[in-house]
């Protein structure tokens, strides 16, 4: 194996791990009929591969369609979220029930945990919180697909 490849297998099992991520919450939300179709459940660990898409579905079937797409980008991250808001500005491509749900993403993002928010800060400072700022409101003031006030 040439030493390239070696240095590349971290992104690539990181890859794989987001890709199980990704394949999860598509199943959660009722979407394992289209995980099946295209293959993806030999990608996650045994455990997950015995879940049968049709139960799946029938968990999430009461749900809109358009409103198990816009869970599933919430679920996704911000790059989902980009994507859905991104959508949601071409009706003449979409069906108007999932313009509806996605146009949502455009000022009604979920607000993620405080935890993740101080992970994130941490790292992007290198530095603790509390060695950076005087206080930290517990709640945020406002969420964006990217960002969000504290």
């Amino acid at each position: 194996m040439h030493y390239a490849r070696v240095l590349r297998l971290p992104q690539y099992f990181r890859n794989l791990q987001r890709l199980g991520e990704i394949i999860t919450v598509l199943v959660k939300h009722g979407f394992g009929d289209l995980v099946d179709r295209l293959d993806l459940f030999k990608y996650l660990e045994t455990p997950l591969r015995l879940v049968k898409p049709a139960v799946s579905g029938q968990r999430r079937a009461a749900a809109d369609f358009g409103e198990r797409i816009r869970l599933v980008c919430e679920e996704l991250g911000p790059t989902f979220i980009k994507l859905a808001q991104l959508i949601s500005t071409r009706p003449n491509l979409f069906p108007e029930g999932i313009i509806r749900e996605l146009r949502k993403l455009q000022d009604q993002v979920p607000p993620f945990p405080l935890t993740e928010a101080r992970e994130i800060v941490q790292r992007e400072l290198g530095a603790t919180i509390e060695s950076i700022f005087s206080s930290l409101e517990p709640l945020p003031l406002g969420s964006a697909s990217v960002a969000q006030v504290h």
